[in-house]
This record gives C-alpha cells, sequence and structure tokens, in this order.
C-alpha cells in the first residue's frame, strides 16, 4: 500500500491488524484442515470471533475486509467466505432492519447466507431462476450448479429474474420446502452443491427487492474486487513456497535458489503480488475521504490480479517440478482454486470488455 492509503486508515491500526492476521495465517497454514462440511464449520467459529463477520454486517471499510479475506486465503481459510460477506452485505443494505435476527446469527457465526445466482457467471438474465408473482407472496422455479459450500448453507440469498425481466432478491431457507440440494466436489477439492428450487413459496417480507438491478451491479463488483483479494492471498503462499522450495532443493552441489535465471523468475513473481496489491487496494480505497473515483481502476485491479494469477501458478508448479502436480503439497491444491476464482466473477474477458467499452466511449 502506498504511504498515503495507510495513512486513510490509520497507519499504527493497520499495522497491527496485519500483523495479527499474518499470525494468524502462519499458524493456521502449519495445521490444516480438511475440506468438508466439518472444517468450514470450524472455519465459520473462528471468523466469528475474529469479527470478521461482524464487519460485514455494517459498514465495515473494504481495505479492511480485503485485508481479511487475504490472510485467510493465504491458510486456504476463505471457502465460500467472500460469497458470504457479499450476501449479508445486502441483507443489511436492503432489509431495512427486518432481519437484524438473522444478521446477528450470522456474526455469531451460527447462520450462513450464501448466494444464489449473483455472479457474473449466473447474472438473472441468464439465470435458470425465476420468480413468479402469486397472492400472498412470490414462487421461485430454477437450479444453480456447483455452488460452493451451499451444502453448508443456512439461509440463501436467490437472484432471480421476475416475468418482466427485473432481477428480484429473495431470502429462502435452505431447508424450505421445494428446495434440494445434490452435494457435488469441486474443480479445487473443496465441497458444494447442485441446488434446485421446485415451486418455493417466498412471503413478502423474504422479498429484498424487485428491482435489484444497481444493488446487483455494485455487490458483484465489490464481490470480484473481494474475490481478487483472496487469489492475493493465495498467490503469497504459493511464492512463499516456491522461494522457500528453491532454497533447501539441490543440485550440482548448491540450492537452486543460487542460479540465476530462477532468482529472476522468482523476483518477477513477487513484482507481479506486489503491483497487483496495490491496484488492488487502491480500487477498495475508491470513495473513502482523501480517495477519488477513478473510472476503470476496479476493472484494471481485477485483470492485473488475474493475470498475475496465471503468472503464480504457472511459475510456482514448473519450479516445484514434477511434485507440484502431486496431492502431497499444497501447491496444486492453491494452483486449483486460482482457477476456479478465475471464473467466479467472470472471468478476465469479461473486465478487459469493460476497459475497452470505456476506451471506446472516449
Amino acid at each position: 500500500m502506498t504511504i498515503a492509503e495507510r495513512e486513510a486508515v490509520g497507519e499504527a491500526e493497520w499495522s497491527l491488524l496485519d500483523e495479527m492476521l499474518s499470525n494468524y495465517a502462519v499458524d493456521a497454514r502449519a495445521a490444516p484442515r480438511g475440506r468438508d462440511a466439518g472444517a468450514l464449520a470450524h472455519e465459520w467459529t473462528d471468523f466469528a470471533e475474529l469479527g470478521l463477520l461482524e464487519l460485514a454486517c455494517g459498514a465495515a471499510d473494504d481495505p479492511v475486509l480485503g485485508l481479511f479475506v487475504e490472510r485467510m486465503a493465504q491458510a486456504m481459510r476463505s471457502e465460500a467466505l467472500v460469497a458470504a460477506l457479499g450476501a449479508a452485505r445486502l441483507v443489511h443494505t436492503l432489509g431495512e432492519g427486518r432481519h437484524a435476527s438473522l444478521l446477528a446469527d450470522f456474526a455469531r457465526g451460527e447462520a450462513m447466507i450464501l448466494p444464489i445466482g449473483l455472479t457474473p457467471r449466473s447474472t438473472p438474465a441468464r439465470s435458470r431462476i425465476v420468480a413468479r408473482a402469486v397472492s400472498d407472496g412470490y414462487v421461485l422455479n430454477g437450479a444453480l450448479p456447483a455452488v460452493e459450500a451451499a451444502d453448508c448453507a443456512h439461509w440463501f440469498l436467490v437472484a432471480a429474474t421476475l416475468p418482466d425481466d427485473r432481477p428480484g432478491l429473495f431470502l429462502v431457507p435452505a431447508d424450505a420446502a421445494g428446495v434440494d440440494r445434490e452435494t457435488v466436489r469441486m474443480l479445487d477439492g473443496g465441497h458444494g452443491a447442485d441446488v434446485r428450487f421446485s415451486d418455493v413459496p417466498v412471503g413478502v417480507d423474504a422479498c429484498l427487492s424487485i428491482d435489484a438491478v444497481a444493488s446487483l451491479a455494485a455487490a458483484r463488483m465489490r464481490g470480484a474486487l473481494l474475490n481478487a483479494a483472496e487469489m492475493l492471498g493465495l498467490m503469497r503462499t504459493l511464492f512463499e513456497d516456491t522461494r522457500d522450495y528453491l532454497s533447501v532443493r539441490q543440485q550440482f552441489g548448491q540450492p537452486i535458489a543460487s542460479f540465476q535465471v530462477l532468482r529472476h523468475r522468482i523476483a518477477d513473481m513477487h513484482m507481479a503480488i506486489a503491483e497487483s496489491r496495490a491496484c488492488l487496494y487502491r480500487a477498495l480505497h475508491q470513495g473513502a475521504p482523501g480517495f477519488a473515483r477513478e473510472p476503470g481502476l476496479n476493472d484494471a485491479a481485477i485483470v492485473m490480479t488475474l493475470r498475475a494469477a496465471r503468472l503464480i501458478g504457472r511459475e510456482a508448479i514448473q519450479m516445484h517440478g514434477g511434485m507440484g502436480m502431486t496431492d502431497e503439497l499444497r501447491v496444486g491444491t492453491y494452483c486449483k482454486r486460482l482457477l476456479m476464482l478465475e471464473q467466479t466473477h467472470g472471468g478476465i474477458d469479461l473486465y478487459l470488455g469493460h476497459i475497452a467499452d470505456r476506451l471506446r466511449e472516449g
């Protein structure tokens, strides 16, 4: 971060928070957990004890949430975290106090709220989920495949298409009549579920919005930025593991870290992470006191992070050799999660398209 950015949040407070979370990440990496539903429940308890979930229910600064997500990702403790934070913020913003008890349960780690159909890969215009108005509310029908951690969710925040093509947002209990979940294994080895809604009744109070275009657009961009923060955390661990491996791997009687070409490549990895992080946190600071909004900065930050992720993943596997492809090392798992996250919020072409459109408009 730049000096100005550190001053904006308070340099001492930021350093203290960063140190605390870094120590947590180091300890967590030393005691890896499984990727099953039970492990996620433990992680959710940790998030609540750290105060992360309560921050999401209020007006927490995005840079602070970004730092939390980044550090959790370093220890692979970030499964479904960005999605849940985004869902909770929407419930807090649009719920107008109607769901205070649910948000209190979320803050304590006792209820997980996950979004359905909010990411660009499943926008309501392309979603398989539709909402139909009835006398006492709405009825939802449709399905969405491979929703991360959906098998553990207590509530779903569903984006569904109304008959006039407007996007609506509905809060649905995961155990409601007509909601069916079939557990699946995700690309990175984690867990999720195919979720199907069959004539699911939704009351009027559970409808957060029947014209959520602006709210969804803001939530998607914010989610994409926090998704990039998660990727940064994964990249930092891949960089550190690769750097340490080069220091212990011997060839021709000396550590291969002494070979100039590998030193240049590890330096390129470090620079890619540093550049992406600087741009990302500048984007997260937009709108804060002393920080103007810069058109295109969000898209640029996401593009830089996605490009860096490809570089870091490729170099980490290549410099580990064949070991980088095995399940015994976490390198392969982290790289698989990077690939999964790359497509979660639309992929690099979506954001390059935004930049190109802005350039054409002058």
